[in-house]
């Protein structure tokens, strides 16, 4: 009966913690307009914490590769085609991978990151216990622009619409 009250007192508190976790996580989306949530980041931006608030810095090589990217998927040049063009150039990756790959390279065409969207996410659990990620309300003009909204309009159209220019 002692371990069964130990057991059920365990549960409490850490449903407690969670609940409390949850409700800092919640404050900090709601001022996410005005400061970072959090040093993670796109790969071309970096959080100086220098600054009060702290604030995003562009990593300039990095940008210009992403515009670089955004400027070759307008003209109709592929993904894969991308990735084999800046393995071919020898330009150097944003993380420890060796090589460019096609699904990086869909990721920074598909991030909102580019034009300074971030959309945070919350995780749950569905009934099957597999962890699932929803996507919160968009936050514009978190990150610094390196887009400008008519390139990436044009990307995403081409990219969703199936749509390709000659090459």
């Amino acid at each position: 009966m002692v371990a069964l009250l130990i057991a059920a007192k365990g549960h409490e508190e850490s449903a407690k913690k969670a609940i409390r976790g949850r409700e800092v996580w919640a404050e900090k989306r709601r001022q996410a307009g005005e400061m970072p949530l959090t040093a993670r980041g796109p790969s071309w931006l970096r959080l100086d914490r220098t600054k009060t608030p702290p604030k995003w810095r562009l990593i300039p090589d990095r940008v210009r590769v992403v515009r670089r990217v955004y400027r070759m998927a307008a003209r109709g040049i592929g993904q894969h085609s991308i990735a084999h063009t800046l393995n071919q150039e020898g330009v150097p990756t944003f993380g420890r991978g060796k090589l460019w790959h096609r699904s990086f390279v869909k990721k920074l065409l598909e991030s909102e990151a580019v034009v300074g969207v971030y959309t945070p996410h919350t995780q749950s659990h569905d009934v099957t216990g597999r962890r699932v990620r929803t996507p919160g309300e968009p936050v514009p003009n978190y990150y610094p622009r390196i887009i400008d909204d008519d390139l990436f309009n044009d990307v995403q159209a081409m990219r969703l619409g199936g749509r390709r220019q000659p090459s």
